[in-house]
């Protein structure tokens, strides 16, 4: 039976208190003694204090079984290969395979050809069966065989219609949804004994042949396995035979095979923790860099535990944190499951589930309290494990997660207990502030804690503040300002729930509320309470208030880190993931700071292993005003925009990065912009407060991120402008009579976010100097105007720019440049922002331009083209290419418009190829660059300011492939005008003239300068037809022959070619001498 796999978002007991509600002080508390504390009957307890003795911990993501030869054991056909686990046999079963595994078996490269395309194998399976399986899924465990022609590069599931058995299920939940591949993979499930199959592979040859590889693949759902069926032993395979390959059960040396499933590593260890319930030692999942790992599938497995077989109630519990966030859907998303073993470790229960009843709820976690909380507390679960009494049994916990960047911290886990309840409550466990915290805002923030597991459930709490220590020690207890926190009543569900939290605003001392003020030390702790139980005391933890002198309060405040490379007054990094790159100032530089000459800068890095960094620059203490819109902006700006893993700005009262309460308020959506971008973010929400403003960089070899001119201001009315993006820059042209439609995305600035009242475009033939009337832009949806700029004489730079007005006259501007020239460059790139590529591939760059003459009765001649290259061989010496000239039509076919040439690049040296010898003149709708074969360990310069043409392109042995990086190749298009040429045919009709002949007539073709008339008897015969008439000027012709029946062919002729305009030198741009290897997965 398959077991329902549930997915729950933490629900944490605490809710917000309601305001305004009365204070009642305990009578005489300090009469309490110190040692007053509740008793509980304790079975077992793991603090981790002492490490971990008898615990252990394992990547469950590495396969313990792989495909195999099988000997057999009499009953079977052998040998044959087996991808089983043999230490999985119970009873008459022989072994088989475990949860979440993906296996494949790939044969070597061999060739079909016509009359011998088939292949051929037998198969005997035995795993889960398709019963249960829930739309889009048909299908659980699955089997199926795959083809590649790339020699494993990519691979295609074979067709069920090519094959003689036909698959079980048309959707495989193991492939599709538990490794990630999606709906719809086709493949065989159940029981199949010892069944011979073939396949028809025809439909692959390419000209009767073609080189293939093939593909045997296995995979296993989450939930139901061997473990719980040992009949069910996987799959085997047999008799392969496919061109001049065969394969018999013999591992010969030419058949490969591994686990697809990804691997991350064992992560769970033994961790100190300041926060932690008792009191340092946890056991932690996290990883150096301060976060998790993609892929993790880690388990930690507690020793043998010998249930009481008296107890008449046994419950297990423990305190765990992580603040793990995956805003997917179920299964893609990070969680974390609690399984017990009523047997000692043979078979798993879910703790939501422990008597594994078919009808209950498995549940695994898709999220964690973010601060120190009780499982049982946190969860709709009582832990209950009483129908165990007696048994040796074991617990496990898992965190599994997807191959998204990770966010957060994943699962941690301490004071594992087992225990029967009793009435009294335990300690609270004090979580913010934190002990001996400093430069806490005076101006309030929350206290927090969680409830212990240890004891009962409180039915009340009370929060104690004393500037003198001695005042809430229990032995002289007095303290002067305090809140009860009490039960709320929650009309929509009729429950009461009592909070773990309150404002520093909420305590007084009985007249007076609880004020603070800058540089002062005070004392807190919490204690809860049950009636007719003895009171439990938390410890008293000591903070202190941020010293004035450090605050800002003076607006508008700015920060322009124009400190000759010093780190500015009151700013802090934290560097969470510890290593050698962090934030730091950078400069002095002109590119990349905005009022040069410095900035702060976080570069990528691969030095921690993924997710790697994970960097805060932190401002100062900032008090902000009661009144007003507040209005936080900076100049932000992104060298490998589309390499982006997480920029962000967070807002906290506390500057530690590992505080737990910053809040997120902008994130990096901008993926494609290399430029300086200035963002604007509303703080109002603050108003009155002292907060800590960060800039937070996360990501393993991701984006360079520069920071600048930092401000925050203060307005009663809208004084910002509106916000100007999306624009892709009118590109070079050699064509002065073409119009040019322009667009932007206008929208007011994010605070006040007023109507745009006014969009125009001008232009200007003198840098600026004077400007043409304006252009009114159309708005043509959301944020979209659009635009036309007219045509230009050649010789021409044309500066255009936009301005954009709101309904308050705040205007905003944007300026660019393009020239009107014969010869000109067109380019895509600003000149490069870096290498990028490929090095495990022999590949090359390609970028495809639009013909500008296409349509008219002139071709275009390409000049020239350049481009430049790292080399990250020993030596980097100079390298050979083969560069290609391809045109392009509208069925998308590549035709070599020449024969290639070599091109040699000197290692980082911009490079620029004179075509002119080769008269290239070009006809088609687009044309072709490329670069290719330059060899392993080698990138091209890229730029990922602009994406004109994605997606980006490249070549790999011939075949053209795409990448999803965003940007453009730096290789540059010099074209002029070229010849003559005709784009479109005659288009002859027929009738009869005054005469009685058949009168041919056709509007004359631009460009044409004679047309030549053919004709035949039989339609369907060979060129060249007899020719009829030769060089004829006009647009009509008279046949007077006597044939019964005549076809004719009209064919219009160019007149004489011009003469190329004669270049002097081909100009040139800078490159930058940078590398970086930022591209994601290619694909054909």
């Amino acid at each position: 039976m398959k077991k329902c796999i549930l997915l729950t978002m933490m629900v944490l007991i605490a809710i917000s208190l309601v305001a305004g509600v009365t204070v009642a002080y305990p009578a005489n508390r300090n009469s309490i003694a110190s040692d007053a504390r509740h008793t509980r009957e304790v079975f077992y307890t793991a603090d981790f204090e002492d490490g971990a003795t008898g615990w252990t911990h394992f990547d469950g993501a590495v396969s313990p079984n792989d495909w195999h030869i099988y000997a057999g054991d009499g009953s079977l056909a052998a040998p044959c290969w087996w991808m089983g686990d043999p230490a999985l046999a119970s009873g008459t079963g022989i072994g088989g395979y475990y949860a979440h595994q993906y296996l494949v078996l790939d044969t070597p490269v061999s060739t079909i050809t016509t009359g011998n395309s088939n292949l051929s194998f037998r198969m005997q399976l035995n795993v889960e069966g398709t019963a249960g399986a829930e739309a889009p899924y048909d299908g659980w465990d699955s089997f199926n065989v795959r083809l590649s022609v790339n020699n494993g590069i990519s691979w295609e599931v074979i067709p069920t219609s090519v094959l003689s058995l036909p698959y079980d299920m048309a959707s495989s939940y193991a492939f599709g949804s538990e490794h990630g591949e999606g709906a719809g993979i086709a493949a065989w499930g159940g029981v199949h004994a010892w069944t011979p199959v073939t396949a028809d592979l025809s439909s692959y040859l390419v000209e009767g042949t073609r080189d293939v590889k093939i593909r045997f693949a296995f995979a296993s759902d989450p939930a139901y396995s061997t473990t719980e069926d040992p009949a069910m032993f996987g799959a085997m395979v047999d008799d392969i035979a496919f061109g001049s390959y065969s394969n018999n059960g013999v591992d010969d040396g030419q058949m490969s095979y591994s686990s697809l499933v990804p691997t991350a590593g064992d992560f769970w260890h033994v961790a100190t923790d300041a926060t932690a319930p008792s009191p340092t030692h946890i056991m932690s999942s996290v990883n150096s860099a301060g976060t998790y790992a993609p892929n993790m599938l880690n388990y930690l497995e507690s020793p043998t535990i010998t249930l009481p077989a008296a107890a008449t109630q046994i419950v297990a519990d423990f305190q765990m944190k992580g603040t793990y966030f995956d805003a997917g859907t179920f299964p893609d998303v990070d969680y974390f499951g609690w399984e017990i073993s009523p047997d000692n470790g043979t078979t798993w229960r879910y703790m939501s589930n422990p008597s594994a009843d078919p009808d209950g709820m498995n549940y695994v976690y898709s999220g964690a309290p973010d601060t120190w909380a009780s499982m049982v507390a946190s969860y709709s679960l009582d832990g209950d494990i009483t129908l165990f009494a007696g048994n040796d049994v074991k617990f496990r916990w898992y965190f599994q997660s997807n191959a998204n960047t990770p966010i957060g911290t994943p699962l941690q886990i301490d004071d594992f207990q087992i225990f029967s309840t009793t009435a009294a409550p335990a300690p609270p466990n004090l979580v913010y502030p934190q002990n001996n915290q400093a430069n806490l805002p005076y101006t309030g923030f929350d206290f927090d804690w969680t409830v212990s597991s240890l004891g009962a459930f409180p039915d009340y709490y009370t929060v104690y503040v004393d500037a003198v220590l001695e005042n809430l020690e229990p032995a002289t207890f007095g303290a002067t300002y305090s809140y009860e926190v009490t039960p709320v009543y929650n009309p929509a569900d009729s429950l009461y729930y009592l909070s773990s939290f309150c404002n520093s605003g909420d305590l007084s001392d009985g007249v007076s509320p609880f004020t603070m003020a800058a540089g002062q030390t005070w004392y807190w702790t919490v204690v809860a309470s049950i009636e007719g139980q003895d009171d439990a005391f938390s410890e008293i933890w000591r903070f202190d208030t941020v010293p004035a002198s450090s605050v800002i309060t003076t607006f508008p405040w700015s920060e322009n880190f124009e400190h000759a490379g010093a780190m500015p007054a009151g700013w802090t990094v934290g560097d969470v993931d510890n290593d050698a790159v962090t934030w730091a100032p950078y400069g002095p530089t002109t590119t990349y700071a905005h009022s040069p000459s410095y900035s702060m800068r976080h570069n990528f890095s691969d030095l921690v292993p993924d997710p790697g960094q994970n960097g805060w620059l932190i401002s100062p203490p900032i008090q902000l005003p009661s009144e007003g819109v507040g209005v936080f902006s900076f100049w932000s700006y992104n060298r490998y925009a589309a390499s982006t893993a997480h920029n962000g700005v967070w807002i906290n009262t506390d500057p530690n990065p590992a505080d737990p309460y910053w809040t997120q308020v902008w994130v990096q959506d901008d993926f494609t912009t290399s430029a300086w971008v200035q963002e604007t973010i509303d703080v109002s929400a603050y108003n009155g407060n002292i907060i800590y403003i960060a800039f937070k960089y996360t990501g393993y070899d991701t984006n360079a991120w520069y920071v600048d001119d930092v401000n925050l201001s203060f307005y009663t009315s809208d004084v910002l402008p509106p916000v100007l993006s999306g624009h892709l820059p009118v590109l070079n042209t050699p064509r002065e009579d073409l119009s040019w439609p322009v667009s932007v995305n206008i929208q007011d600035d994010a605070v006040f976010n007023n109507p745009i009242t006014s969009a125009n475009a001008y232009w200007s033939l003198d840098a600026g100097s004077t400007w043409s009337a304006a252009i009114p832009l159309t708005n043509t949806g959301g944020t979209l105007y659009e635009g036309l700029l007219p045509p230009q004489p050649l010789g021409s730079s044309v500066t255009y720019k936009f301005e954009a007005m709101d309904s308050m006259m705040n205007l905003a501007s944007a300026t660019y440049i393009y020239s009107v020239a014969d010869p000109v460059w067109i380019w895509y790139d600003t000149g490069g922002t870096g290498y990028s590529g490929f090095p495990t591939y022999d590949w090359g760059p390609a970028v495809y331009f639009e013909n500008p003459f296409y349509g008219t009765n002139t071709s275009v001649k390409l000049l020239g083209s350049d481009g430049a290259l790292y080399n990250n061989n020993a030596g980097n010496g100079p390298t050979t290419v083969n560069m290609h000239v391809y045109g392009e039509d509208f069925q998308g076919n590549l035709t070599d418009l020449m024969t290639p040439i070599q091109v040699v690049f000197n290692h980082t040296a911009y490079t620029t190829v004179d075509l002119s010898p080769y008269n290239i003149q070009i006809t088609t709708p687009w044309f072709w660059i490329s670069y290719e074969d330059m060899g392993l360990a080698h990138y091209f310069l890229f730029d990922a300011t602009y994406d004109y043409t994605s997606p980006t392109f490249l070549f790999i042995g011939g075949d053209l492939y795409t990448s999803s990086s965003t940007g453009e190749w730096a290789i540059g298009a010099y074209v002029q005008t070229g010849g003559p040429a005709l784009y479109f045919p005659p288009e002859p009709t027929i009738a009869l003239n005054g005469t009685g002949n058949p009168l041919l007539s056709w509007p004359a073709v631009d460009g044409a300068a004679t047309y030549d008339v053919y004709g035949t008897g039989d339609p369907y015969a060979a060129d060249p037809w007899p020719l009829l008439s030769n060089d004829q000027p006009g647009t009509s012709y008279e046949y007077t022959g006597t044939d019964a029946m005549k076809f004719f062919k009209v064919v219009a002729a160019t007149a004489p070619t011009r003469a190329a305009r004669s270049i002097s030198s081909i100009p040139m741009h800078q490159t930058p001498a940078l590398i970086k290897a930022e591209f994601e997965a290619i694909k054909p």
